[in-house]
């Protein structure tokens, strides 16, 4: 049998929860934003660089791995 849930009160759990969604809102939209200035810049990235397809990966890759701590530590 299940037990009933305890009333919701507001506390400070409540407003840290809140606080902690609007900052992974946050993270979640910079690090969207950073994917796609990304994506749209591969093609004019790969013709006046001279990229092969694999370093045009790697360089894409090591963006998006500097994005991703970016837009946490700014979140």
């Amino acid at each position: 049998m299940r037990k009933a849930l305890p009333p919701l009160t507001k506390g400070v759990a409540s407003s840290r929860l809140g606080t902690i969604a609007v900052i992974a809102t946050f993270g979640g939209l910079l690090f969207r934003y950073d994917t796609g200035v990304i994506n749209g810049a591969l093609d004019s990235r790969g013709s006046s660089l001279g990229l092969t397809p694999a370093t045009e990966g790697i360089l894409t890759s090591s963006l998006l791995v500097g994005a991703a701590p970016g837009a946490f530590f700014i979140g």
